[in-house]
């Protein structure tokens, strides 16, 4: 999100265009306004240039070599960006620059699993809506933990109606959901109906962009998928007043970062989650396979159809399904990889669509066969 600071008649600004989550890339923009005397046209062309100054006064009164906005324009194509500015005489300038940065490693604070079962949310009213059957399953086993039985519903047309008859402390909702997608709903919740309840965002991306359009869009805060169970408790805490604010920082939470064995293809990471209950770990595994039944079905008849936008929803919804698995198990790491080389964002071939296909079959049987006796 854009953040700004403002002092003295000047003005920072700093945004993120674009992230390559594959590569680590960050392509930001920084924008710095004054209310100064401004900048005459003729002058603009060449103020980068080595050694100019202006003439008038105000500016020469401050000295200086003139190189220090060719030193600028340097450090910033070196970067890999690019600098403008946009003046008016006694008006004030507006210089922008652009740079592509490498994503750094940060280490967040962590939060034990036994603070996080400190939280009790009985007694408040929780609306989930969510329509992938083994997210809501994983959930409500989570939400179990703290004490919450939560209101669950399918998607945002429920959701729209339902708040428009009852109230509900918390709401956490899907992005991509048949009927009515989250952002739709939201947009009624927040302009028709002038809700003011926290509702936050469940989303299998996790771009910058992503983020940065679910809170323009009325949503109070964001989960990404897999679901993070610490940072999740931690948030919904923070919603229903019982800390000051979160302990975790809200920002992405990147592909592979998990507190559980990540290094294979076991259920560490939903077992990490369910514990030893059996019987739900088997529901959860079980409306997996069934949702990949039919994904798998609307995925070939996508493909031999050309239709483009079906694949996109149905490798969402395949993300949402399998991310319970965790960021590294295979078939969710497949499904990321491999889904996007489907179609070149015009046509998809049935050929690759059947090879995606015979590969999750093999790493989902594969998982089963090796967890049946869990």
């Amino acid at each position: 999100m854009p953040s700004s600071l403002l002092q003295r008649g000047i003005e920072v600004s700093a945004s993120i265009i674009w992230v390559d989550e594959e590569q680590k890339f960050y392509k930001l923009s920084f924008t710095i306004k004054d209310s100064g005397v401004g900048i005459p046209k003729d002058k603009i062309g060449t103020i980068f240039e080595r050694f100019e100054q202006l003439e008038q006064g105000a500016q020469r009164q401050h000295g200086g070599t003139g190189l220090g906005l060719t030193i600028v324009k340097n450090l910033v194509e070196r970067m890999g960006g690019s600098i403008s500015v946009y003046s008016h005489v006694n008006e004030g300038s507006e210089f922008n620059f652009t740079c592509i940065l490498e994503k750094a490693e940060v280490i967040e604070e962590t939060v034990s699993s036994e603070v996080a079962a400190t939280y009790s949310f009985e007694n408040y009213r929780v609306l989930l809506v969510e329509d992938n059957k083994a997210n809501q399953i994983l959930l409500k086993h989570i939400f179990s933990k703290h004490n919450l039985i939560p209101r669950i519903i399918d998607n945002g047309q429920e959701a729209v109606n339902l708040l428009r008859k009852e109230v509900f402390d918390l709401v956490l909702m899907d992005i991509q959901m048949p009927v009515m997608d989250g952002y739709t709903a939201i947009s009624l919740l927040r302009r028709e109906l002038y809700l003011k309840t926290p509702v936050i965002a469940m989303t299998a991306y996790v771009s910058e962009g992503e983020v940065q359009k679910c809170m323009e869009a009325g949503f109070s805060d964001y989960m990404a998928k897999p679901v993070d169970e610490e940072l999740l408790v931690q948030k919904m805490a923070y919603y229903l007043k019982q800390i000051e604010k979160p302990a975790l920082s809200s920002s992405i939470l990147e592909e592979g970062r998990t507190g559980a064995d990540e290094s294979n293809d076991n259920l560490s990471f939903l077992t990490s989650i369910v514990g030893d209950d059996k019987e739900v770990l088997a529901e959860i595994l079980k409306e997996m396979e069934r949702q990949w039944l039919k994904d798998k079905t609307d995925l070939a008849a996508a493909s031999n159809g050309g239709d483009v936008g079906a694949i996109d929803r149905l490798l969402h919804r395949m993300k949402s399904t399998f991310s319970s698995l965790g960021p590294e198990h295979s078939v969710y790491k497949v499904i990321i990889e491999k889904g996007k080389l489907l179609h070149n964002g015009e046509t998809a071939t049935a050929e690759k669509c059947n090879s995606f296909i015979n590969e999750i079959e093999s790493l989902i049987s594969k998982t089963l066969k090796d967890n049946a006796g869990n």
